[in-house]
């Protein structure tokens, strides 16, 4: 082999080195974008459910674990549940 030609073949094998590497790296930030946004939707789910745990009487966040009571479509916290359904 000629001088030129194992010149040509490393600037090729250069350029090859290179291309898969920005084909890797292009790949990479789009798998992590994807994350991002799974992450962003997951997380703007959760916020909508705590949103969703508040008395609808008093407007306190309540705790489904801790005595809030589900009913007639809304949460309500203990005390304004009895006050406002039982007479």
């Amino acid at each position: 082999m000629s001088p030129e030609e194992i010149a040509l073949l490393a600037v090729l094998f250069v350029f090859g080195v290179a291309g898969v590497g920005y084909a890797v790296e292009r790949l990479d930030r789009k798998a992590r974008a994807r994350r991002r946004r799974k992450r962003g939707v997951e997380n703007r789910r959760r916020a909508a459910e705590e949103a969703e745990l508040v008395c609808v009487e008093c407007g306190v966040r309540v705790d489904p674990e801790k005595g809030a009571i589900y009913d007639h479509d809304a949460w309500w916290c203990e005390e304004d549940w009895k006050k406002t359904f039982q007479p």
